[in-house]
């Protein structure tokens, strides 16, 4: 979801997770969710071309990110309109080239 920041005014994207699929997920797989971890890291070492953590919150229901608003397609929404999973090797390439 698409807001604006409460002081510099900038867009910002908002991510609702629900905890209750994750919670299942990971404790039959013995996992942690790592999202938020994995985001702030990258954000402290500012890498070009990723996506950073502005803020995190959390309530009974979900965990809330909030990061800088990238416009355009997701990446998923890109390789989806290829035909899904059916990319050659040589389209895969090209895309992470790009993202990269």
């Amino acid at each position: 979801m698409l807001a604006e920041h409460k002081n510099s005014k900038a867009k910002v994207a908002i991510k609702l997770i629900k905890k209750a699929p994750l919670a299942q997920m990971y404790t039959k797989c013995g996992e942690n969710f790592q999202e938020v971890s994995i985001l702030r890291e990258v954000t402290a070492y500012s890498i070009p071309n990723v996506l950073y953590l502005i803020d995190q919150d959390e309530d009974d229901e979900h965990i809330i990110l909030v990061t800088e608003y990238m416009p355009g397609r997701s990446l998923y929404d890109y390789v989806d309109s290829f035909g899904g999973y059916a990319l050659s090797e040589n389209k895969v390439k090209s895309i992470i080239r790009d993202v990269a």
